[in-house]
């Protein structure tokens, strides 16, 4: 088979796959990241979050469930739930970027997005209550999730800012100052 009739052949089929391949796959491609833990209670703590990977300045949402079973089959009831998202500073707990009750509603999961404000450690605290036991509540099960977040591709944009035009003038002045003393020189030796 020569060059030219594997070209012709081989074109056509690319072209096809190029126009049924990208069809075919979904929009999340059904690549969820998924945190679980097991409580001191034996609970199972389920947190999904909708992409294959969490990125800063990316939209897509956490949902949350809790179950009795490791087949996830057997729901535990719980009213609201207790969400912190603070940063990881390594010596424990940052600074709480995210705070706050999340009721679950008559129908449906229970879920919330938020989008993070940059690349880094994060920790994500999951608190279930269930406001049907005692006076204030009852706290049903709780975990905490070590978080890594992908910096924003804009992060990565270079832009001309102050520190730039301040690094270039300090430069061309180093540059300046080093290269002064042979000029000198030289200019001494033709006069």
């Amino acid at each position: 088979m020569t060059f030219t009739t594997r070209l012709f052949v081989l074109t056509p089929l690319l072209l096809l796959a190029s126009i049924v391949l990208p069809s075919s796959v979904s929009a999340h491609g059904g690549a969820v990241l998924s945190f679980t833990s097991t409580t001191t209670e034996g609970y199972i703590v389920d947190v999904d979050y909708q992409e294959a990977y969490i990125q800063a300045g990316s939209f897509a949402p956490f949902n949350f469930s809790l179950f009795k079973d490791v087949a996830r089959t057997k729901a535990i009831a719980f009213t609201d739930l207790w969400v912190r998202i603070s940063e990881d500073n390594g010596t424990g707990r940052g600074k709480t970027l995210f705070a706050g009750p999340i009721h679950r509603p008559s129908f449906g999961g229970i879920g919330f997005s938020y989008v993070f404000p940059k690349g880094g450690k994060y920790i994500l605290s999951v608190r279930y209550n269930d406001e049907k036991k005692g006076e204030y509540g009852d706290t049903v099960a709780e975990a905490e999730f070590p978080i890594d977040v992908l910096r924003d591709p804009e992060e990565n944009k270079f832009n001309f800012g102050m520190e730039f035009w301040i690094g270039l003038v300090a430069g061309l002045f180093i540059l300046a100052v080093g290269i002064l003393p042979f000029l000198l020189k030289r200019n001494e030796k033709t006069t």
